[in-house]
């Protein structure tokens, strides 16, 4: 199936769409309390020895609870099932009353027990978070100093339970949202449910990839429930994910050389930004490009010479940074390319920003803008406008408030809008890079990718990614594809290297050289 982001609207529409294909609505909530159980089980050592704790709301997605609740009972020790408000619509009801003789622990009413019901979740090996859902819009009231106002305030039962839930040591797992976070934009009003996993039903929502929701989600995984890829009428983005990876690649052929496979000219580095250059210009080199071309100054080029031996050179000048009199240099090395990379590490200067200008304007292949190439062209954003379709812009959320002029805070509550329509008015490709980056097109085609983790969070990354982008781009692959499987790749590079190593110590300079074993296990 297709993975798709949505709108709680356009899940809405999905869903009801499916009395087309003869999928009612019940049959949809039995798949998601089967997918739920299915995962459950997988975060459990010993399923057979854990007590689970099941939190219920009145709508649809306590309806999903429960329906896990009746089938983990078959399985675990104890299933305790904490009902915190009465059932209010007909497929929720239809499952509390099959869960009611059906669990293998207790059935609590919270407003009758809640002592009991934060005393069973604070023995829960697996707490699971079914109370609102998409639809929740309203606020659960803050608690401040839980502790000490336990017995001398009156306390929401729902804000008691999330709160005694996210103190809990248990694992936790929201269903399609964590409790308290919004669906569509990503608020969190008051408290929220903070999950190690959230388990998002049929297609991940907007909300899942805007902060400070994201926070909340730990882990996103999806599962299939059954809905048709053509019950989706309309969604915000696609996920570039695994399947579609080895589709994106350009193509390898056993009689070749390094011609067939594109040359990059990588204007990148400065006397004080030796590594920005040896970073992108190594990522570019582990993706296959046939050749890469490191064009600089002579400081940095010659050190990067002294340990990547695969690439050639192009020293420009004595001096401290790249300055625009060489530019008829630059140009003439861009007529052979197949792609040119400038920014990383270059420092940000007016130089650097008529450079940027006219490569846009003459270079007759895709150019990718990274780092300091953003920050020099900020104040010139305009004069981008009149390009050829393949310019490329790769930057981090700040780097972005340069360009757009948007605050920092308003983008990160709607990276997908924002993306889309600065990539259509200024006829760019726009990869705007965060935790789950988004990117854009010109045509308004928009994708998230969801692989990476904490160990990107170093000086160094974005020069990897915009190296390993570069390199796909100039080796054949298409821009949505280069930049989609170049963010894809880089942060499956981090997540394999946490299977041996803290992320701690995970450097960018080592993860271009887990592509090969990636890219084999998937092609």
């Amino acid at each position: 199936m297709t993975e798709y982001v949505v709108t709680p609207e356009q899940m809405k529409t999905a869903e009801q769409g499916c009395e087309k294909y003869s999928i009612s609505l019940a049959t949809l909530m039995d798949n998601a309390g089967a997918a739920v159980a299915d995962l459950a089980l997988k975060l459990l050592k010993e399923p057979e020895k854990a007590e689970i704790m099941i939190l219920c709301g009145g709508g649809n997605n306590g309806g999903d609870g429960y329906v896990a609740a009746k089938l983990l009972s078959k399985v675990c020790a104890r299933v305790n099932v904490t009902a915190l408000s009465e059932p209010s619509t007909e497929l929720c009801r239809n499952a509390f009353d099959r869960c009611k003789a059906g669990i293998s622990g207790e059935l609590i009413y919270v407003n009758n027990a809640l002592e009991l019901a934060c005393e069973y979740i604070d023995k829960a090996d697996l707490i699971i978070d079914c109370i609102f859902g998409t639809g929740f819009h309203g606020e659960i009231e803050p608690v401040e100093n839980t502790e000490e106002l336990r017995f001398r305030v009156p306390i929401r039962p729902i804000t008691k339970i999330i709160n005694a839930s996210n103190e809990s040591s248990a694992v936790r797992l929201s269903v399609d949202i964590p409790s308290g976070c919004n669906a569509l934009t990503g608020e969190v009003a008051g408290c929220a449910f903070r999950a190690d996993y959230t388990l998002s039903l049929g297609a991940y929502k907007t909300g899942h990839i805007h902060s400070p929701c994201s926070d909340y989600c730990g882990e996103l995984v999806l599962a299939d429930i059954g809905i048709p890829d053509n019950a989706y009428e309309g969604y915000t983005a696609v996920i570039s994910s695994e399947k579609d990876f080895a589709a994106k690649l350009p193509t390898r052929r056993r009689i070749s050389h390094k011609g067939d496979y594109g040359r990059l000219l990588n204007i990148a580095g400065s006397e004080n930004y030796v590594g920005a250059a040896w970073l992108s210009t190594n990522a570019a080199l582990h993706v296959g490009t046939g050749l890469v071309t490191l064009c600089s100054v002579k400081s940095v080029t010659t050190a990067v010479s002294i340990t990547l031996h695969e690439s050639t050179y192009l020293p420009l000048t004595d001096r401290a940074h790249i300055e625009n009199e060489h530019i008829n240099d630059i140009l003439s090395a861009a007529e052979n390319a197949t792609a040119v990379l400038i920014g990383c590490g270059t420092g940000c200067s007016e130089d650097i920003a008529r450079i940027t200008t006219s490569l846009i304007k003459y270079a007759g292949c895709p150019v990718i803008i990274d780092a300091d190439g953003l920050n020099s062209i900020a104040s010139h954003i305009n004069e981008i406008k009149d390009n050829n379709g393949m310019v490329i812009l790769t930057p981090h959320l700040k780097e972005f408030s340069r360009l757009s002029g948007l605050d920092m805070g308003y983008i990160q509550k709607n990276k997908l809008e924002v993306a889309r329509l600065f990539a259509k008015q200024y006829n760019v490709h726009l990869l705007l890079k965060d935790a789950y980056s988004v990117y854009a097109a010109p045509d308004g085609f928009t994708a998230v990718n969801l692989s990476g983790n904490d160990a990107l969070a170093k000086a160094g990354s974005g020069d990897t990614l915009a190296g390993t982008i570069a390199g796909l781009i100039a080796s054949g692959a298409g821009i949505n594809d280069g930049v989609t499987a170049g963010a894809y790749l880089f942060g499956k590079s981090a997540e394999l290297a946490a299977e041996t190593h803290d992320t701690r110590s995970i450097l960018p300079s080592l993860l271009p050289s887990e592509y090969g074993r990636i890219i084999k296990s998937i092609v």
